[in-house]
C-alpha cells in the first residue's frame, strides 16, 4: 500500500458531522478540536486513527486555504505530535506541511496525531469581516506515505 490518506468531507461537515473520507486502508475515528461544519481548526486538534501499513515515512498535511502568516507566526510555534513523539514539520508553501513519520512510530491502530498552532481571528485582521472565531489551520488532507 502505497498511502493512507484522510480528507475531510466538507459536505457532511457542513451537517455538523466531522467525516473523514479514506483512501487507502485505515480510518480515522475520533476527530476533535474542528469548528462545527469546516475544515478550520480551533488552534489543537487530535486525531486518532488507524492504518493497514505502518511502515509510511512521511506525513503530508494539505490545506485547504492559505493560513494568513503561515511562514512566520504559525510554523515557528506550531507542535506537530504522532503518538507522543513529536516530528519536525515543514511548510513547503503555503498549503503544503511536511514532516518524516520515524520507523516504528506508527501503529496499527490507536495512532494520535496532535496539531497545535497558534490561532487568528479574521475580524482582528480584516475589519471587513465579521468572524470572531480562533482559527487554527483549514485542512484539507491528511497522507501518510
Amino acid at each position: 500500500l502505497a498511502f493512507s490518506k484522510f480528507r475531510l468531507d466538507k459536505a457532511r461537515a457542513a451537517g455538523g458531522e466531522m467525516v473523514f473520507f479514506q483512501r487507502g486502508k485505515g480510518s480515522v475515528y475520533r476527530a476533535d478540536g474542528f469548528h462545527t461544519g469546516m475544515g478550520w481548526t480551533r488552534g489543537r486538534v487530535e486525531l486518532e486513527f488507524d492504518v493497514a501499513e505502518t511502515a509510511h515515512t512521511e506525513v503530508r498535511i494539505e490545506l485547504y486555504g492559505s493560513r494568513p502568516g503561515l511562514m512566520e507566526e504559525v510554523m515557528p510555534a506550531a507542535v506537530f505530535e504522532l503518538n507522543g513523539r513529536r516530528l519536525a514539520m515543514t511548510a513547503e508553501n503555503r498549503r503544503l506541511l511536511t514532516g518524516a513519520v520515524p520507523t516504528g512510530l506508527l501503529r496499527p491502530s490507536g495512532n494520535v496525531l496532535i496539531i497545535e498552532v497558534p490561532t487568528f481571528v479574521p475580524s482582528e485582521r480584516n475589519p471587513d469581516s465579521r468572524d470572531r472565531r480562533a482559527l487554527g489551520l483549514d485542512i484539507d488532507r491528511i497522507v501518510f506515505e
